[in-house]
């Protein structure tokens, strides 16, 4: 689940408020985070304005993951 590092885990489902709560977060300036479960990764530099595109959504990403950092080389809206 894409959200923003402000809020983080505490949007991990979709619905219209978490959206609008985190796409206003991410136009202020927060980073989008990938929320699984209670963990809560960042997105590398490159990966970022690729992630922002999906915010509020499940996805599904083709990528490593470095320690806490994810790097995508593709990412969809899960069950696409």
């Amino acid at each position: 689940y894409v959200s923003e590092a402000h809020c983080g885990a505490k949007h991990h489902t979709v619905s219209e408020a978490n959206t609008k709560c985190i796409n206003g977060c991410l136009k202020g300036g927060a980073d989008p985070v990938l929320v699984k479960g209670d963990t809560v990764l960042t997105f590398d530099a490159d990966s970022k304005e690729k992630a922002k595109t999906f915010a509020g959504q499940q996805v599904s990403i083709d990528g490593a993951v470095d320690g806490n950092v994810v790097k995508i080389n593709s990412i969809q809206k899960a069950g696409d």
